[in-house]
């Protein structure tokens, strides 16, 4: 990555950079001669256009060039996401965001490196403008990311459930006896089940269809009402049994605006 930096520099020293007015104006017959590609600098009475710029850091640099061409893919699609839902993250939210992890970045630095900042910035020349800038817009498009994601959860069921998984139908059976005689859930999950849920007492949260792989145990868990105790179910991991605590109805069409 220092390398494109050099040649940057290098290019930008002996170039002069110039606007579509000023290609328009004093290289006519060039421009003719580029009418459909978009003139980036001027060399020696030549123009470099930004298409040979582009496939010159292709040619060179194609994992770098593919990183950035990723990132302003993801960039363009969550802001067409976000027009479509009417999302709209306020700047002072941003800003109160980007704060707090230009604080936590800060920190890192002097724990894992064991330097301050300013020597950071110089050892990297760089500037605090630019890593705030570059925070800023990370924020942003985290804050829309996860605005996104929150509305895609109230466009399917969902369910908060818990669980407890035995080796034996036959231990499961007897768990499911104590259960509907009065036996704590939690209590039971945690003292026997295999599943690494046991120590939260079982529970997972914001179950959606499709997270469960095996299709007759998601059938059986989705069937349930509120605190409904299931039947002891065996799927390839032994044997459960569910109880479903929580449902959150899927909600068509929903906007940021309409959420609430």
């Amino acid at each position: 990555m220092h390398k494109i930096y050099i040649i940057l520099f290098i290019l930008c020293s002996i170039v002069t950079v110039l606007s579509q007015d000023n290609v328009l104006q004093n290289n006519t017959s060039q421009q003719n001669a580029n009418a459909s590609r978009t003139p980036a600098a001027l060399f020696a009475g030549q123009i470099i256009t930004k298409e040979e710029v582009y496939d010159a850091l292709l040619k060179n640099y194609p994992d770098q060039v593919q990183a950035v061409l990723s990132e302003i893919a993801l960039h363009r699609m969550i802001q067409l996401e976000c027009q479509e839902k009417k999302i709209n993250i306020p700047k002072s939210k941003i800003q109160e965001e980007s704060k707090a992890e230009l604080l936590r970045y800060k920190k890192e630095i002097k724990n894992t490196l064991g330097i301050e900042w300013n020597e950071y910035l110089q050892q990297h020349h760089a500037n605090e403008r630019e890593v705030q800038q570059k925070i800023w817009l990370k924020c942003k498009y985290s804050l829309a990311l996860h605005a996104l994601i929150r509305l895609k959860e109230l466009e399917v069921d969902l369910i908060d459930a818990r669980h407890i998984l035995v080796e034996t139908r036959e231990k499961a059976e007897q768990i499911r006896t104590q259960i509907l005689k009065g036996a704590d859930f939690g209590a039971l999950a945690r003292k026997e089940s295999l599943s690494q849920t046991g120590q939260q007492g079982g529970k997972i949260t914001k179950i959606a269809r499709g997270d469960i792989k095996d299709a007759k145990l998601e059938e059986v868990i989705f069937s349930l009402a509120p605190y409904e105790i299931s039947p002891v179910i065996e799927s390839l991991y032994g044997f459960h049994i569910w109880q479903v605590l929580k449902i959150y109805p899927a909600r068509q069409n929903i906007t940021w605006v309409t959420k609430k």
